[in-house]
C-alpha cells in the first residue's frame, strides 16, 4: 500500500474501532465490503490513464492500447461488492 493510504488508515484508526478500518487489495474487496460499509477509499496515481507517461507507453504499444492504470481503477469502481452495497467511493492520491 502507498504511504498516503497507510497514513489515512492510521488517522481513521485513531477515531474508529479497529474492526471498522481495513486496508486491502482490490482482489479482497468482496471479503471486506458489505452492508455495513459506509465508505471505500481508493489511492490512485493515474486513475483515468491520462498522464504523460501513459500516452508515451500507449504510443509504443499502439494508440488503441488501454492504460493499465485506468483498467485497474475501473476494476475497483465496478467491483461487484461496490455495486451491490454502494458505499461512498473516495478517491485520493496523486491522480485525484
Amino acid at each position: 500500500m502507498t504511504y498516503g493510504v497507510r497514513v489515512a488508515e492510521e488517522v481513521l484508526r485513531r477515531h474508529c474501532p479497529d474492526e471498522d478500518v481495513v486496508v486491502c487489495y482490490p482482489d479482497d474487496l468482496a471479503t471486506f465490503v458489505g452492508r455495513r460499509t459506509v465508505a471505500v477509499g481508493v489511492g490512485a496515481h493515474n486513475p483515468i490513464g491520462t498522464a504523460f507517461s501513459t500516452g508515451v507507453y500507449s504510443n509504443i504499444f499502439g494508440s488503441s492500447a488501454r492504460a493499465i492504470n485506468a483498467a485497474e481503477s475501473e476494476r475497483v469502481y465496478r467491483h461487484p461488492a461496490i455495486r451491490k452495497h454502494r458505499p461512498k467511493v473516495i478517491v485520493g492520491g496523486a491522480g485525484a
